[in-house]
């Protein structure tokens, strides 16, 4: 089997941020399919704290509204670091509309308490909404042992 630290989460509201980071105030519960199993993801802060080391795979989707003067730009991050040819990162330029939904997917290693967390960018926007409609999701792949 599979060994498994899940958790499949929402925000919990409209989030206004004015610069760049990760989306905080997530909720695991309340909803069919929100679990959050091991309780390694702080809803209030986002992140994911890796409790074993092993091959971990996430995924991130957000709607934004109210932004997009130059570009948009979504990541999951590792420890706080900004990789932007990791796999992990998005980007589109002058998106048409206001109301603008983008996702990642990424699988990556991480050591006994990495952490991971999903960031969104809107480049020449002093704010912007991150909508109920967003989730963030991470999996367990491989427990490795060093």
């Amino acid at each position: 089997p599979i060994p498994c630290v899940p958790w499949q989460s929402q925000t919990s509201g409209q989030y206004q941020r004015r610069v760049h980071g990760g989306i905080p105030n997530w909720r695991t519960s309340g909803l069919a399919g929100l679990y959050n199993l091991g309780g390694r993801f702080n809803n209030a802060n986002g992140r994911f704290t890796a409790n074993k080391n092993g091959i971990y795979t996430f995924a991130c989707m957000l709607r934004s509204d109210g932004n997009g003067v130059n570009y948009n730009r979504m990541m999951i991050t590792k420890n706080g670091e900004i990789d932007l040819h990791g796999g992990g990162h998005s980007i589109q330029g002058n998106p048409v509309n206001s109301y603008y939904t983008m996702s990642v997917e990424v699988t990556m290693y991480l050591a006994t308490n990495n952490y991971v967390e999903c960031v969104w960018y809107s480049e020449g926007d002093s704010s912007y909404n991150i909508q109920g409609e967003s989730g963030f999701s991470g999996h367990l792949v491989y427990a490795m042992t060093l």
